[in-house]
C-alpha cells in the first residue's frame, strides 16, 4: 500500500514540475514576443523619422541683403552678407545687420526669414521633413526679425531675454520685448513679458509668392533698398495714413504713434516695417485737424509731414 501511494505522489509532483515548467516557458515566449514587438515599433518609427527628414536638413540661403550686412561662420570667417549670396548657411553661423542694413534668408520649404536693422540673427537648427513639415531653431541676439513660414512649420527662437519661442506660421519676433503671432482665424500681436501675454494688435501674412514680390527679391537674389524706393514706399504709407487718420478721429496723439496701432491694411503696415524708423509717427490733433510725422529709413532721413489737406517732404539738415 505504502508502495502505491508513494508512485503515486511521485506521479503527481512530476506532472506539477512538468506545468510549472511549460508555465514558465510560455512566460518566457511572452516576454520575449513582447520585446521583439518593442523593438519592431521602435525601428519602424525611427525608419518613418529617417524617411521623413530631407535630406539637405532644409538649409537656409542668403537670398536678398543691403551691403551693410555681415556673416560670421560659426569658425569665425566673417565677410559681407552679399560675398555669401546663394550660399547656404551652416549651423552656428550668424548674420548681423547695422542701422541702415536688412538681409534676407530663404528656405527650400518656402520659410523666409527677413532681419531688420541692427539685429543679429544666429542659426541653431533647421530640419525639413518630406511631408511637409519642420523645426528650426535661431538665436535672436538682438534687435528683431520677421518670419514667413508654411503653417505646418514650427519655428524656435532663444531671444536676447532668455526666452524661447515656439510658433507655427508667420510672426514677428523681438530680441527683448516679445513676439508677434497670429491667433486663430483672426490675426493679432501678442507682447511676451515674464511669460503672461498682453496687448492685441495686428500682423500681417503673406503667401510665399505674394511676400517675396513684396519684398523686392529679384532674379539676382538683391533686395529694393535704394533711396529712392524707400521714399517712394514712404509715400505710399504717407496717403495710407492720411485716409486712416480722416476716417478715424479717434486716434490720439503722441509722440510716438506705433504705425500698427493705426488699423492700417497689413501689406501697409509691411511696408512701414521696412521704410520707416521705427516705425513710429508723432502726431498732434484736433477733432478733424492733425499733423502726422514720421521718418524715412534712408541715408537723407526724409521727413513726411501729413496732414488733412497735404503732404510734405522734406531732408532733415
Amino acid at each position: 500500500m505504502s508502495l502505491l501511494q508513494d508512485a503515486a505522489n511521485y506521479e503527481e509532483q512530476h506532472w506539477r514540475n512538468r506545468l510549472g515548467g511549460w508555465r514558465q516557458q510560455a512566460a518566457r515566449d511572452y516576454l520575449a514576443q513582447i520585446g521583439k514587438i518593442t523593438a519592431l515599433i521602435i525601428v519602424t518609427v525611427l525608419l518613418l523619422d529617417g524617411a521623413r527628414r530631407d535630406i539637405s536638413h532644409g538649409s537656409a540661403a542668403v537670398a536678398a541683403f543691403t551691403p551693410s550686412s555681415t556673416l560670421q561662420t560659426a569658425s569665425g570667417k566673417s565677410a559681407p552678407a552679399p560675398s555669401f549670396i546663394g550660399q547656404s548657411l551652416g549651423i552656428g553661423d550668424t548674420l548681423t545687420t547695422d542701422t541702415i542694413g536688412s538681409a534676407t534668408l530663404a528656405f527650400p520649404d518656402g520659410t523666409v526669414v527677413q532681419l531688420e536693422p541692427q539685429s543679429q540673427l544666429r542659426l541653431l537648427q533647421s530640419d525639413a521633413f518630406r511631408d511637409g513639415t519642420g523645426q528650426r531653431q535661431f538665436q535672436l541676439v538682438q534687435g528683431s526679425a520677421l518670419v514667413y513660414a508654411p503653417s505646418r512649420f514650427t519655428t524656435g527662437f532663444v531671444t536676447g531675454a532668455g526666452k524661447v519661442f515656439q510658433k507655427a506660421g508667420s510672426f514677428h519676433i523681438h530680441a527683448e520685448q516679445g513676439l508677434s503671432v497670429e491667433s486663430g482665424s483672426s490675426l493679432g500681436r501678442y507682447s511676451v513679458k515674464q511669460g503672461s501675454l498682453a496687448g492685441l494688435e495686428r500682423v500681417v501674412w503673406w503667401p510665399l509668392d505674394t511676400l517675396l514680390s513684396k519684398l523686392g527679391i529679384m532674379g539676382a537674389g538683391t533686395l529694393l533698398t535704394t533711396d529712392s524706393q524707400r521714399r517712394d514706399t514712404c509715400r505710399e504709407v504717407a496717403h495710407e495714413l492720411q485716409k486712416a487718420l480722416i476716417s478715424n478721429t479717434a486716434i490720439p496723439s503722441g509722440e510716438a504713434v506705433s504705425i500698427e496701432s493705426l488699423g492700417l491694411r497689413p501689406e501697409v503696415q509691411a511696408q512701414a516695417q521696412r521704410s520707416l524708423i521705427g516705425p513710429y509717427l508723432a502726431l498732434s490733433r484736433t477733432g478733424a485737424h492733425f499733423t502726422a510725422r514720421f521718418t524715412a529709413r534712408d541715408s537723407s532721413r526724409t521727413v513726411f509731414t501729413v496732414t488733412e489737406s497735404q503732404i510734405q517732404v522734406s531732408t532733415k539738415n
